[in-house]
């Protein structure tokens, strides 16, 4: 059983995502009953990315009451949980990355990740993607099993190969886009736009978790975010997926 911390725990979804990933794989750690862990689907939709940031940092900073403060962030949820540690006053115990996004900008990563089309789209023609953010949402309300069936084409991940997981997941982007696009759109956008220096000025010790399989945000990218991290250890997940990658590092995070 994982030890727990008089510290707070924030957990950063991916997306398309939300909280509920932590018990994609069956029960969530016991952790997760006093983590701090918003929907940023629905947080603020009408406040523009760096406003955005700007409150989730407040809100973490209330949560932790000078505290010390354990984030963690999977997939999209990384550029988050970067954009608040190099926001924050707080003391920041240890940050774990699982599956990260980490930037584009001066990398040609996007040429290897499984999404490339949609933040190609994104990059190049931000209106046409906030058309196809509406479209998506729309689907994931009426039929989210079209759009799990487009996301994931021709993705190999056995850990997606179970049935009981595939029905969460088709769930939880149902729940992601229930009340619109706009939180999904905010942080892509913002993802595809130059980034780099940010994590440069996050200085608390980070733990990055990567699949060697990894497709969606492939190894040279969680590489290069080591570099960029003052205080990054890199570890490798052998043989493990996107999915597969998040449910490891699950079971392994202890809180000191």
């Amino acid at each position: 059983m994982n030890r727990t911390t008089d510290g707070v725990i924030v957990y950063l979804h991916g997306y398309p995502g939300g909280p509920e990933e932590l018990s994609l794989f069956g029960a969530a750690p016991d952790w997760t009953s006093r983590a701090y862990t918003p929907d940023r689907s629905a947080d603020q939709p009408d406040l523009a990315a760096p406003a955005y940031f700007d409150d989730l940092t407040a809100n973490v900073e209330r949560h932790a009451s000078g505290r010390a403060v354990y984030l963690i962030g999977f997939s999209l949820g990384a550029r988050a949980v970067i954009e608040v540690a190099a926001r924050t006053t707080e003391r920041i115990a240890r940050i774990d990355l699982i599956s990260p996004a980490g930037p584009l900008d001066g990398t040609e990563h996007l040429d290897l990740m499984a999404g490339r089309m949609v933040f190609a789209l994104a990059r190049t023609h931000p209106r046409i993607f906030g058309c196809l953010a509406a479209v998506q949402a729309w689907v994931a309300r009426k039929r989210p099993d079209l759009l799990y069936a487009a996301l994931f084409k021709g993705a190999d991940d056995p850990d997606l190969a179970d049935d009981d997981v595939r029905h969460r997941i088709i769930t939880l982007f149902q729940t992601c886009f229930s009340r619109g696009a706009e939180g999904y759109r905010r942080e892509v956008l913002a993802y595809v736009t130059p980034w780099s220096d940010v994590p440069r000025r996050v200085e608390a010790a980070t733990v990055i978790w990567q699949g060697t399989e990894d497709s969606w945000t492939p190894l040279p990218m969680a590489e290069r975010l080591e570099r960029l991290l003052p205080n990054a250890d890199l570890r490798l997940v052998p043989e493990k997926t996107h999915y597969g990658t998040l449910r490891h590092a699950l079971t392994q995070l202890k809180f000191e």
